[in-house]
């Protein structure tokens, strides 16, 4: 301990190191020659501006400098070698007889290292040559302590003083240890961050990579189309060229049927006149007994005989027309084209997944199913069962994010809107209060319809609504107001509702289960229906309104809906 504080007294106030090249001044404090000539060099050359950095005794002149002799020969005691020292580096406090390279540097004391590791309270730190940054600048006191509001460290005589006073002060191994875990805690967050970086990165290499798949099958989609473009041409081609061959069977149709009906007029014309005759007999007698004759046997059954027979013309007259010859022509197509078409689904789909429905074919369905339905509609036009022939299929539906509740997922196709029990997205201005989303699409004008698939359990709506329909508050739903109309089925029954008010003539077919519903638009005629899709096609309900603004569709689903 004496080595210790006799170190201490060699140390330069300045420096904190062991003097070099001491020299005293008149106060009688000494310092190393190179600092106080800086430390005067920094005061200036006006008389009454020098003064000693520890008594702060002033000079009016800059005072000459001497050496302390003496204490430059203790200094060498401690220096004995300084090349020495260059060459084995820092030297041992405790062993001052003998100039012994430093193992380790104690933080709190200057006893023997092999001491002082026995001591959990000593600190032990790589060989250091100072301990000045250790050490308070003002009292020279080891910092022990840590300023919480400052954020320095401190020493015990700081904490005292009036700049620290009433400041929240740990010591330096609580902070150090609070320190820690804020960092610990902080480098845990920065690495599930890159953990969660990576996995994008990830998710993202992989999206390209099947987008450059996608896009390999471009040339193949090409050909395909090309060569469904060639069929139709083909079909085109077909129908044209058979249309002048039915025009004339038609034609012979029509002059075999004239033929007939001008020998019947014939016939009608003599039984008119003798029918006439007959309306001209006043005596009973001669009346009834006149109907005993030939001429005027069984009236009454000719009248049936005659509406007998302009129903059947009527109904070979209809049959006869180049919409029954149009199935023709197109079915025996569709049977040309069938081997074609599911070798080319193979080739779409790289001969990996089982043949669907090729495309020709569906295509070659649409089309005789539009020209039966035709059909049907000349037939029996006052029949709602099915949907008019001059209705168009809507472009495919989009649901629109921008609208959508919080509490709804909507799939990645934006074809698919689900209930959800938790909020998805934050809220706005455009977003509906709940289970509520509009079709990007909008419509306002034309004739068109679209298919709606839908749950058979939960509480959901379907139908239209104009786009300024309230987003939030009372009578925000579809069919609550006045700018929306919607058919919705809660537990199993079903209702047609607008502003708020419910339809009595809704008629549903219950028989079986219904998921699918179709949704006929006359935009002009302001005309909205909805029929049951089923093995036939049933009408529901039909809103008349003057529609003012496009229409989109829209949707309510609530829990366990879809």
């Amino acid at each position: 301990m004496a080595s210790s504080t006799l170190r201490e007294e060699l140390n330069c106030s300045i420096c904190q190191e062991i003097y070099t090249e001491p020299v005293t001044l008149t106060c009688g404090h000494s310092f190393c020659l190179i600092c106080i000539t800086k430390t005067w060099d920094s005061q200036g050359d006006r008389e009454g501006e020098y003064s000693c950095p520890e008594c702060r005794d002033t000079y009016r002149r800059r005072p000459g400098i001497k050496r302390n002799l003496r204490l430059c020969n203790i200094v060498k005691c401690f220096h004995p070698n300084q090349s020495g020292e260059q060459d084995t580096g820092i030297f041992c406090t405790y062993c001052v007889h003998s100039p012994v390279p430093a193992s380790k540097s104690c933080h709190l004391c200057e006893t023997h290292l092999q001491v002082l590791s026995k001591s959990e309270e000593q600190v032990l730190t790589e060989p250091s040559a100072s301990f000045g940054n250790r050490k308070c600048n003002v009292h020279k006191k080891f910092l022990e302590y840590y300023c919480c509001e400052d954020g320095a460290c401190i020493c015990v005589s700081c904490c005292l003083a009036e700049e620290h006073s009433g400041h929240q002060v740990k010591s330096v191994n609580e902070a150090f240890g609070e320190k820690m875990e804020k960092l610990s805690d902080f480098l845990q967050k920065l690495t599930l961050k890159r953990e969660n970086t990576e996995k994008v990165l990830e998710d993202l290499q992989q999206q390209r990579e099947e987008h450059k798949k996608a896009t390999s099958v471009v040339d193949q989609i090409t050909i395909l189309f090309g060569d469904l473009k060639e069929q139709l041409a083909a079909l085109e081609s077909r129908v044209l060229s058979e249309i002048p061959k039915y025009e004339e069977q038609i034609s012979n149709v029509f002059l075999d049927v004239t033929q007939q009906l001008g020998i019947e007029k014939d016939e009608l014309s003599d039984k008119i006149h003798h029918t006439e005759e007959l309306c001209k007999v006043t005596d009973p007698l001669t009346f009834l007994q006149a109907q005993k004759s030939s001429t005027y046997k069984c009236w009454e059954d000719e009248e049936a005989k005659m509406d007998t027979t302009m129903d059947d013309i009527d109904q070979i007259l209809k049959s006869e027309t180049l919409l029954t010859v149009f199935i023709d022509i197109v079915s025996m197509r569709s049977v040309n084209m069938e081997t074609s078409s599911i070798s080319k689904a193979q080739f779409v789909a790289g001969g990996e997944m089982e043949p669907q429905t090729p495309i020709d074919q569906t295509l070659v369905e649409d089309i005789k199913e539009m020209v039966e339905l035709g059909l049907k509609y000349c037939n029996n036009p006052s029949d709602t069962s099915f949907p008019e022939p001059h209705l168009h299929k809507a472009p495919s539906l989009c649901l629109d994010e921008c609208t959508a509740a919080t509490n709804v997922n909507i799939s990645y196709d934006r074809k698919l809107v689900t209930w959800s029990e938790v909020d998805l997205r934050n809220s706005h201005i455009e977003r509906f209060q709940s289970g509520q989303v509009l079709s990007t699409n909008s419509f306002s004008s034309g004739h068109l319809y679209w298919d709606v698939e839908t749950s058979n359990s939960g509480y959901w709506r379907i139908g239209v609504a104009y786009p300024g329909i309230q987003r939030r508050g009372k009578g925000y739903c579809i069919g609550d107001n006045k700018v929306s109309w919607c058919l919705y089925m809660l537990c199993g029954n079903y209702t047609v509702l607008h502003d708020g008010k419910e339809e009595d003539t809704c008629v549903m077919y219950t028989g079986n289960k219904t998921k699918r519903f179709r949704l006929f638009l006359d935009y002009e005629d302001g005309r909205l229906s909805f029929y049951q899709v089923m093995e036939q096609i049933k009408h529901v309900h039909t809103f008349y309104a003057a529609f003012k603004e496009p229409l989109h569709a829209a949707f309510w689903v609530s829990s366990g809906a879809w």
